[in-house]
């Protein structure tokens, strides 16, 4: 379900449900009240909410739909990447938060990840900051060796190597290894004369 009060960007949204052969749009509102009714009446598995609208915003109406149905999924969908409203939309509820500018692609992902139960959240290099060993461990993951081998390379047991992949997801926001090589590379993360 889209929840947003620009008729063209509910257009653009049904659009893309179309592409996707396993997303299938159920139900539309312009501001949060209806979204609340809406939410009765259709229970979708994943809401797309827009944080700006008049009346009921979207942090408001986040946090009214995870009280009264915990079981339905909130993607935030908005334009502005702010750390505030980041925080303030977690704080709410919402399950993932993916910009407007995103590509068609990122957007149909956010929406398979979130109902899977997974956190996507935008990445900007600004952002992020690695440890100098996680980026170590990053540099060698982009080079293709596995933790076995990247602990043997930086004299580190396995456990440690596992638990410094672990903490570069969660920084980039991603779920795998071949997800983090790609936005570290995209990203520019490190540098690539390294290689």
């Amino acid at each position: 379900m889209i929840v947003d009060d620009h008729a063209v960007l509910r257009d653009g949204i049904r659009y893309l449900c179309l592409t996707a052969s396993d997303l299938t749009l159920v139900g539309e509102a312009a501001n949060g009240e209806d979204a609340l009714a809406l939410c009765y009446e259709l229970l979708p598995d994943v809401v797309l909410m827009d944080l700006m609208m008049p009346g009921m915003n979207g942090i408001a109406t986040t946090r009214a739909i995870r009280e009264q149905y915990p079981e339905v999924k909130i993607l935030v969908l908005t334009s502005f990447n702010t750390q505030d409203l980041l925080r303030q939309a977690i704080e709410a509820g919402a399950h993932s938060y993916v910009l407007k500018d995103a590509s068609t692609e990122d957007i149909i992902n956010a929406i398979r990840f979130t109902y899977k139960g997974l956190t996507v959240f935008p990445v900007s290099s600004s952002d992020v900051k690695f440890t100098p060993r996680q980026l170590q461990v990053l540099k060698l993951m982009i080079k293709g060796l596995n933790n076995k081998q990247i602990a043997k390379a930086l004299g580190l047991s396995f456990h440690t190597v596992r638990f410094h992949v672990s903490e570069i997801l969660s920084k980039l926001g991603v779920s795998n290894r071949t997800e983090a090589v790609a936005v570290a590379l995209e990203e520019k993360l490190v540098e690539t004369k390294d290689f």
